[in-house]
């Protein structure tokens, strides 16, 4: 009997089963049926999105990036009702892999849900110069190389000249070790060189401490001396150096200027440690610059020497010194504060307008090259794109050469008070100067040249009234000078000072100055003298 009841109740469930099949029904107890009898659509995803809020967009050439202020917002899904909810800072993540603060520019940063819930959006900021070098140097004579033509190249590219300061704590030759000696010992064996408008003001009997309080300084700058700066071994009082930098101008950041090779056939004592081979000092003072300098915490590097070694690949070839080390007082200064002034706020040398009285067309592009380039491949050499010397047409139809009548033994000094309107000069330091008479811009109007032979200097002297003047032009090296309007802008004389590079009394040079010192006038202007 119970046998046929189990089997009884199988027949009911199977009857029932076909009947409700027969009446349409879903023998599955899916609720939508069959799907491919149901036109109604599934439901949409849940979407999220992130949004931003705060957050900076704009930052200064060496600072790093922050997402200090920035609040990320996920909206969707119903738990809030579709409405925006401030993510936490363990929710996402900020990605800021491609910024450079060392790279003016603009860059993409990338914020991402953690959760995965919805995609990553991205925001720019941008990276732009400085507006502000307020620069010390601990140094020595190369630290003035770096700093002659700073402040108008600074100037020229838009810093404000009151946000300019810029000096050379000076001893001719000195070591980082000597400077920390002179730290230990608070020695006022400094001088302290300013540079300004007016050209160079000089300080004497400075300390470290004096320098170091003279000014908010954004910068200071460390330097080996050259001779010593391919030996990794005397890099070793850096440490001591910084630290006490740091304790004193705690808001100043560090920076270090890598110097240059000497050249070729300096007679420098110092090159004798690097075979007197060029290259050999440049490639020593890459790697001790690396062990040395790029394993401390600095924020920037003055990569000068490769500058310098860059504009050696150019025409300007390696005549870059004046004395086989010490930077020419046009070409190589330039270059130096080229390089300062970018690495140090951003700014393309390319951009900057001023350029030193004795440069012209692709003279001056060399130099802005050389140092553009140092800056954005610092540890190689960057070959020139001007090896071949453009040529100043100087035809006897367009110029005429005038023969100067120069005065041996004197010299223009428009600051000597009682004689800036007269000559100067006597004795032995006369000697190495001839001076020219003054002249007025009609004598010497817009596209005059002056040739410089190597070897020789000139210092074009300016007045712009009877007055004692409160400054003097800097001196010029070797090479060709195309003047414009410039050169007498709000002055009413010029007159030239010319005397040798090596110091040497001109007693026996009296016959040749009108050949290692050329002007030529257009002829225009030749023919109304």
């Amino acid at each position: 009997m119970k046998a046929i009841r189990v089997l009884f109740s199988i027949l009911l469930a199977l009857l029932g089963m076909m009947l409700l099949t027969a009446c349409g029904g879903n023998p599955t107890g899916n609720p939508t049926g069959d799907p491919a009898g149901d036109d109604t659509p599934p439901n949409d995803p849940i979407v999220y999105t992130l949004s931003l809020e705060g957050g900076r967009t704009e930052f200064s050439y060496l600072e790093a990036f922050s997402a200090d202020g920035l609040v990320v917002y996920r909206t969707g899904g119903d738990e809030n009702n579709g409405s925006q909810v401030a993510l936490s800072a363990d929710e996402y993540r900020v990605n800021a892999d491609s910024y450079n603060a060392n790279l003016v520019g603009t860059y993409t940063i990338t914020v991402e849900d953690l959760s995965g819930l919805a995609d990553p959006i991205t925001y720019e900021v941008t990276v732009s110069p400085r507006d502000s070098l307020r620069l010390l140097i601990l140094g020595n004579s190369f630290g003035d190389d770096a700093m002659a033509h700073l402040y108008k190249t600074a100037l020229s590219a838009g810093i404000p000249a009151e946000n300019i300061c810029l000096a050379n704590l000076y001893i001719g030759g000195c070591t980082l070790q000597q400077h920390l000696t002179n730290i230990e010992g608070g020695a006022a064996a400094y001088e302290f060189h300013l540079f300004g408008e007016g050209g160079t003001t000089t300080e004497t009997n400075y300390t470290v401490d004096m320098g170091l309080a003279y000014a908010e300084w954004d910068f200071v700058m460390l330097q080996q001396a050259s001779h010593e700066s391919g030996k990794p071994l005397t890099y070793a009082p850096l440490d001591a150096l910084m630290a006490y930098v740091r304790e004193k101008v705690p808001e100043a950041e560090l920076a270090f200027q890598m110097t240059w090779a000497y050249q070729q056939d300096s007679t420098h004592g110092g090159f004798a440690a690097y075979e007197r081979d060029q290259i050999e000092m440049y490639e020593s003072i890459l790697l001790a610059v690396s062990d040395q300098v790029l394993t401390r915490d600095f924020a920037v590097l003055v990569p000068s020497g490769t500058a310098i070694q860059n504009a050696r690949t150019s025409f300007l070839g390696d005549t870059l010194t004046r004395d086989g080390y010490h930077l020419s007082l046009n070409y190589g200064r330039y270059i130096a504060s080229l390089t300062t002034l970018g690495a140090l706020t951003g700014i393309d040398p390319m951009e900057v307008s001023y350029a030193p009285l004795g440069l012209w067309g692709d003279h001056i592009t060399v130099c802005r090259e050389s140092a553009r380039n140092a800056i954005l491949c610092d540890w190689d050499v960057t070959a020139s794109s001007y090896t071949k010397e453009p040529v100043l047409d100087l035809s006897i139809e367009d110029y005429t050469k005038l023969e100067l009548d120069f005065t041996v033994g004197k010299y223009w000094h428009s600051m000597a008070a009682g004689s800036h309107n007269v000559l100067n000069g006597s004795g032995d330091f006369g000697m190495k100067f001839a001076a020219t008479k003054r002249f007025t811009s009609d004598e010497l109007p817009a596209d005059t040249i002056l040739i410089i032979a190597d070897g020789w200097k000139i210092r074009p002297e300016a007045w712009k009234d009877a007055a004692l003047q409160e400054s003097r032009p800097d001196e010029i090296g070797a090479g060709t000078i195309v003047l414009d309007e410039s050169f007498f802008d709000g002055y009413l004389y010029r007159a030239f000072n010319v005397s040798r590079t090596d110091g040497q009394l001109l007693t026996n040079y009296k016959d040749m100055l009108n050949e290692v010192f050329c002007i030529y006038v257009p002829n225009e202007a030749a023919n109304q003298m």
